[in-house]
């Protein structure tokens, strides 16, 4: 399960023809910032991350990750904005969470991410708040 993931390609406005080198600072600049993430099942927390400016200053239950480069392609109908289909490079670079077999029945996972400026990022703060009702039979 992804706790907060950050990527770069093409997609984004300004990095067409961009060098992996070049993506995987683009990835990493987009974790700029006081990052928090909490993630709970069934109300009790398993994992929580806690960063600034791409210091992680706290992790319970989650791997920080950054991949080498890899080429993706967005297909045609796409919520990306993208015209027409491309492939591109991407890289990604974020804090991911492995969850154990959840038990049988309808458990809920919560998940919670907060980002705010910093002296090194200005610009919006970026948040989520997401609840998934399962059904595991």
């Amino acid at each position: 399960m992804l706790t907060t993931r950050f990527p770069t390609g093409s997609q984004h406005q300004g990095n067409k023809n961009k060098s992996f080198g070049e993506s995987s600072e683009c990835a990493e600049g987009y974790d700029l910032g006081k990052v928090t993430v909490n993630v709970w099942v069934d109300n009790k927390l398993i994992t929580q991350v806690k960063a600034e400016d791409l210091k992680t200053t706290n992790v319970i239950n989650a791997t920080e990750l950054s991949t080498k480069g890899f080429n993706i392609t967005t297909p045609e109908n796409s919520n990306l904005a993208v015209d027409p289909p491309v492939t591109h490079l991407e890289a990604t670079h974020g804090w991911y969470i492995f969850l154990e077999p959840l038990p049988v029945g309808e458990p809920t996972i919560r998940y919670v991410n907060d980002v705010r400026e910093t002296t090194l990022r200005a610009g919006n703060t970026i948040n989520a708040d997401i609840t998934y009702s399962l059904n595991d039979k």
